[in-house]
């Protein structure tokens, strides 16, 4: 039994189901969730823990004896020589998982290594000589180069995977001593990390500086970064993350670094008194750190969970809230118009008839075999609204009405390629004068069809009164009560948002990650510059950009929704059972209803037969995310032209 500590011979210890027994003599355990951004060192900090916590002195450990739960590779150069020197961890601690430990890491520059969350538990001691459980997740890394969409993977794969557990002690931010300027990156990075936990979560938030070494153990450039940052989010929510001594920690990871290549590369003895100091004060650090999270009341991850949920609800709720809204005004409208036609005449039966019975142009979409280059622009385009009543866009500037350019994608404004369309001349188009970044390629063209603006069963019902004021004031008493239902179901509409927006400031760390935006534009930006250096632009490229640009259109919606929910509400942050029903009234409404039954919701409840813990099934073996049923569905993609 190596030191303090002692490690699960069970095959499943990997990956271990969420809730086994605990054993003979294990007084408690204690889960720790790991986050940080990519390359920080997550997981060779992983290893170093099982060593600074399972044994008590470096000299115990022989070159057989050293633990790497997490596969490691680095390289070392001979001091004589200068010779590139590979060293790894030749095995892992429990062979049965090497395979499968191997797979979950990936060493790509920029890449996240990890590429799932995975749990690791060991056994060590308290400071009051306790022995525990301690289990590590491991977790991709914020920041990933493949871009904001794999983060938002990494992220949803991070909330199904704790999901499954009910508390969690402690969350350890990893983050580099010498961070020294607030960038967009690492502002982004650790706002979207906080953005993602619940408010509760604060009192269990441990900050470790990694490669705390290179700042002789003390808080490097990063700290007043962090402060700045941590300040900001005080500033603009009101939740108060402290740093300070007591959840505050600095580590260094080379001890562990020197146990792999001990042996195989020469160390001087300063050398090796420097890994003795090093694996001193980082073991003794590690332990203060348990007990530390030891004396922390732990936190529901259900809490999270919802939260996590409802937010992603926010963001995909953004179009449709914004179109069905359109769709009632625009019916108000119509409506109010038809009234006041109807109140002015004292015509006959005959003229009362046309007036219910008048015919309207009903906009029809017709596909068209070839492309036409049409404006956006607001002075260039109508807003209707189809027989369903559905809002729609007629663009009635026909700037080349039979465009050859075949290289153009369609329905998409502002693309480049338009500049070579016969219509642009420097950018600027010689029929609307409008720029090309409103123009876009469509094909199909806007027919109208005349329709009776009324039902046989309204005119039936008209035409049975023998009194043509009676028949006057009956249709004017029902416009107007339908006026008043839909003002009614605008509101409930306006109100369930507001409450959505709400439910998230009252139970998040942040309401929205400003430096997002900060972050597409630089990666915009970054991907057009590197478009600029060659002849052309390659699709790949170009659909890149296409979609940071669409994501930067998400999010400012996204945001939108939730500053103006908030203003505009006076009353107290629903619960979490109350967001539940407000999705499902949704689609009761009786005029828009039909807009949210187009969506695909889950219940915001994940797998609560996991409360009184899963079974020690093979499940529980597997490196990839545990299940949690009902979480995550996302609305279908909603369009004006949907039946």
């Amino acid at each position: 039994m190596p030191g303090k500590g002692n490690f699960s011979s069970s095959p499943d210890w990997a990956s271990p189901p969420p809730y086994s027994p605990v054993g003979r003599g294990i007084s408690q355990t204690y889960t720790v969730l790991i986050l940080g951004e990519t390359g920080v060192g997550k997981s060779t900090l992983i290893n170093a823990l099982a060593n600074y916590l399972s044994f008590d002195d470096l000299d115990q450990i022989d070159s057989n004896g050293v633990l790497s739960l997490i596969p490691t590779k680095f390289f070392l150069y001979d001091s004589e020589s200068l010779e590139e020197i590979i060293i790894r961890s030749e095995r892992l601690t429990l062979d049965d998982n090497h395979n499968a430990a191997r797979r979950n890491e990936e060493n790509t520059t920029g890449n996240s290594s990890t590429q799932h969350p995975r749990t690791y538990e060991f056994f060590p001691h308290l400071g009051n000589g306790d022995q525990v459980r301690c289990r590590i997740i491991d977790t991709p890394g914020m920041g990933d180069t493949r871009g904001i969409d794999q983060d938002k993977k990494n992220m949803d794969l991070i909330i199904k995977y704790i999901a499954d557990y009910p508390e969690i002690n402690g969350i350890l931010m990893l983050l580099k001593p010498n961070n020294s300027r607030l960038t967009t990156w690492f502002r982004f990075c650790i706002k979207e990390l906080l953005k993602s936990l619940h408010k509760d979560c604060v009192k269990n938030i441990i900050f470790m500086f990694t490669n705390a070494r290179s700042t002789l153990y003390r808080p490097g450039d990063t700290m007043p970064a962090l402060k700045k940052l941590l300040g900001e989010v005080k500033r603009d929510s009101g939740v108060d993350i402290p740093v300070n001594k007591s959840n505050l920690f600095m580590v260094d990871n080379e001890a562990y670094r020197y146990l792999l290549a001990r042996g195989k590369v020469h160390f001087t003895e300063d050398e090796e008194s420097d890994f003795h100091n090093s694996w001193k004060k980082s073991s003794e650090t590690c332990r203060q750190m348990l007990d530390t999270i030891a004396g922390i009341e732990s936190f529901e991850t259900e809490k999270t969970v919802v939260l996590y949920e409802v937010r992603s609800q926010v963001l995909e709720l953004c179009k449709p809230l914004a179109d069905v809204a359109a769709s009632i005004m625009a019916s108000k409208k119509s409506l109010d118009d038809q009234i006041k036609a109807l109140s002015s005449t004292e015509a006959s039966v005959v003229d009362l008839q046309k007036a219910l019975n008048v015919k309207v142009d009903i906009p029809i979409p017709e596909e068209l075999p070839h492309p036409v280059t049409v404006c956006s622009h607001q002075d260039c385009v109508k807003h209707l609204k189809n027989e369903s009543g559905v809002a729609i866009t007629d663009y009635v500037t026909k700037c080349h009405e039979h465009c050859y350019l075949s290289n153009v994608p369609s329905e998409v404004i502002g693309d480049t390629a338009l500049l070579s369309c016969w219509a642009m001349v420097k950018e600027i188009c010689r029929v609307c004068s409008h720029s090309y970044r409103f123009h876009l390629h469509i094909w199909w063209k806007m027919t109208y069809e005349k329709r009776d603006a009324l039902n046989d069963q309204a005119r039936k019902q008209i035409e049975s009164e023998h009194d043509n004021g009676r028949r006057i004031q009956m249709t004017i008493d029902k416009l107007e009560k339908k006026i008043r239902d839909l003002e009614k179901e605008e509101r409930t509409i306006m109100a369930i948002s507001a409450k959505f927006a709400v439910f998230v400031k009252s139970n998040g760390i942040v309401l929205y990650n400003d430096a997002l935006l900060d972050y597409l534009d630089h990666l915009i930006k970054e991907a057009r510059d590197s478009s600029s250096h060659v002849s052309s632009v390659g699709s790949q490229q170009k659909s890149k950009i296409d979609g940071l640009n669409k994501l930067k259109q998400i999010y400012e919606s996204e945001r939108k929704l939730l500053t103006e929910g908030i203003a505009n509400y006076r009353q107290a942050p629903p619960s979490a059972s109350e967001v539940k029903r407000l999705l499902r009234d949704l689609t009761q409404l009786e005029y828009s209803g039909k807009f949210f039954k187009n969506f695909r919701s889950a219940p915001l409840e994940h797998n609560r037969s996991r409360q009184s813990g899963p079974s020690s099934s093979a499940s529980g073996r597997n490196a990839g995310t545990p299940s949690a049923n009902g979480l995550f569905s996302s609305f279908s993609s909603w369009s004006p032209f949907t039946n």
